[in-house]
């Protein structure tokens, strides 16, 4: 386990000091995968796993046709059940994220792919703010929170 922390440690090292093409390089001759997972967040392993995901995707580190990690080898390293990982790629795939070649494995979307990722953004916002009015929050303090959010408070 210490060592996965390590390797961790100096990717994320690497992108805030070498740049994310040498991250790039790294993860496509290497293999390397950093996705982080919380057990104990209310959000569910393959959410997490998904937003972990788009994260990369977002920063560039899986670019338009790379190859993401196949379920098996993803949940062994870390150490899920590889039907969570199967359903965080259908759920990425079913909003257009990624798509699966027939033996070949998973790969990044190219076209309208920041289109999909706002949208399934979006999509979460709207859940999150439905769950807040129904649970009573006043629209303000919703507005206020998002503000918060938008200026970086």
């Amino acid at each position: 386990m210490y060592d996965i922390f390590k390797m961790k440690a100096v990717l994320y090292y690497i992108v805030q000091h070498e740049g994310i093409q040498l991250l790039q390089q790294i993860n496509k001759k290497e293999g390397v995968h950093m996705f982080s997972l919380d057990t104990k967040s209310k959000d569910p392993i393959y959410t997490q796993l998904e937003k972990n995901i788009v994260k990369y995707i977002n920063l560039g580190i899986y670019e338009k046709n790379s190859m993401l990690p196949s379920v098996r080898s993803l949940a062994c390293e870390l150490g899920i059940n590889p039907n969570t990982v199967s359903k965080a790629y259908k759920n990425l795939e079913t909003n257009g994220v990624i798509y699966t070649v027939a033996g070949k494995g998973v790969f990044v979307k190219g076209e309208a792919t920041l289109k999909n990722i706002h949208k399934m953004a979006a999509d979460e916002i709207k859940t999150v703010i439905r769950d807040a009015k129904n649970s009573g929050v006043e629209k303000e303090e919703v507005i206020g929170i998002v503000n918060e959010v938008w200026e970086g408070r």
